[in-house]
């Protein structure tokens, strides 16, 4: 089999790179301004430029390759590999982690591999549906002795999880 790279979807890219510009746009603003707290607001907006491309750079760089004989989930500050033989467990989980004062669900959509030595919570909410699918029947397929939950048999038909319903 050759390699399968499966990448985050370009619409994270567009609003990363939305957030970055406005904040530059800040922080020129704050410049030419006349106001007194103008070094604070330039700060500041130099700080949240930093982080925001520091997260297009993540963004950028997350990443799942499924090989022959292993699984690598890659991000800019981490690489886990785990080999399919070692796969003793697979979830795919939807949980919700809080609700803001604005009523937004944060919620953390993961895919969870359970080996001998570690576990490998990969974040799966920026990918597609498509690839997501793909990659779960391609894990339920290297893995037939592992033990595999429901939720990630309905992905593997193109259900996806969902925090707000259980299956």
């Amino acid at each position: 089999m050759k390699q399968k790279i499966y990448k985050q979807e370009i619409t994270g890219y567009i609003m990363l790179s939305l957030v970055i510009a406005l904040t530059i746009f800040f922080l020129i603003y704050s410049f030419y301004s006349g106001t007194n707290h103008s070094a604070f607001v330039s700060l500041s907006t130099i700080a949240f430029l930093i982080y925001f491309i520091v997260m297009l750079i993540n963004y950028s760089k997350t990443k799942i390759i499924v090989e022959d004989f292993s699984l690598i989930y890659e991000t800019l500050f981490k690489r886990k590999m785990v080999s399919f033989d070692q796969i003793i467990k697979i979830e795919t989980s939807a949980n919700i982690e809080g609700i803001s004062h604005q009523g937004q669900v944060r919620a953390k959509y993961a895919l969870i591999l359970y080996s001998h030595k570690e576990k490998i919570d990969i974040r799966i909410k920026t990918f597609s549906r498509k690839n997501l699918t793909e990659l779960a029947r391609l894990i339920i397929a290297k893995c037939p002795t592992a033990e595999i939950d429901v939720q990630t048999h309905k992905m593997a038909e193109g259900k996806m999880p969902s925090a707000f319903k259980s299956f």
